[in-house]
Formats: C-alpha cells, structure tokens, sequence
C-alpha cells in the first residue's frame, strides 16, 4: 500500500477588519462630559463680552437698509406668485393635500359630523390609537411613552 500526502496550502490569518465609525474612540473634546460644560462656559462667557452690542432696539416704524431690502424681495414674490408654475402646482398641490388629510382627521378625531353629538373616535380613541400604534412599531416603551405624552398633552391645555 502506497500512502498519498496531500499537501494543503498554509492557512492565512484573516485580514483585519476595517476601521468603522464606531471603532475609533472618541477625542475628549466631543464627549458629552466634557462638551457641554465647555458650551456653557463659553456662551456665559460670550453673553458677558457681548452685552449691551447690536441690541439696542428700535422703534416700530423705523426700518433699516434691510428691512426694505427685504420688504421688497417679499413684495416681488407675492407680485409674481400667481404667474409662477412650480408654485401654483408644486405647493398649491401639496398645500391642498394637506388641507385635505388635516379637514378629514379633524372629521374623525374632533369635529362631530352632521348628525352626531360627539366624533367618531374622540379622545380616548385616539389616544388608545396612539398608543397601539406606538406599542406595534417601537414596543412596550414607546407605547407608554405614547400613552403618558399625549395624556400629558391633555392635562396641559394642548390637545
């Protein structure tokens, strides 16, 4: 019996990984312990140099070189804007989409319809539609960060 050696070529050490974003350690500068407080320092320090320069207010009806400049830019615009195409279609056709989406969620969420006392799904269900919305998407957390926020919203004054 004759035996066959089989020879394999030598095993090569894997190449090293690229270097990504997250691989570099971050300069001390950036790291938001150090960061913050250097933004604070310098904005006291700044609003402290800088106090009382270029604040003095004006009254009411006197205008700058700017603010005529500007008057005018906006008096062009409004001159031209009914001959203009991309605004007319472009933004006319956005602006009507949302007119549209928001008219029809306050139909649903706020505004009774014709003949009913109340919405059709009110407050508490948009409230529980958020808050499911925010558990199906992001999970348990969000949903009840969802939850608390816009119950927040209502014990504040702003839904």
């Amino acid at each position: 019996m004759t035996a066959t050696a089989t020879v394999r070529p030598p095993v090569e050490a894997p190449a090293p990984e690229p270097e990504g974003r997250g691989s570099r350690p971050t300069p001390p500068w950036m790291q938001p312990r150090i960061g913050i407080p250097v933004v604070l320092v310098v904005w006291v320090i700044g609003s402290i140099v800088l106090s009382g320069t270029q604040t003095l207010a004006i009254g009411r009806a006197q205008l700058t070189g700017f603010h005529t400049w500007l008057n005018s830019v906006k008096d062009s615009f409004d001159l031209h804007r009914q001959d203009n195409f991309f605004l007319n279609t472009v933004f006319g056709g956005i602006s009507n989409a949302l007119t549209w989406v928001v008219t029809r969620l306050q139909e649903l969420l706020s505004t009774a319809p014709a003949g009913r006392p109340y919405p059709q799904v009110g407050f508490l269900g948009a409230v529980a539609l958020l808050a499911f919305l925010g558990l199906a998407v992001a999970g348990a957390r969000a949903g009840a960060s969802v939850l608390i926020t816009v119950l927040a919203f209502a014990y504040f004054g702003l839904w």
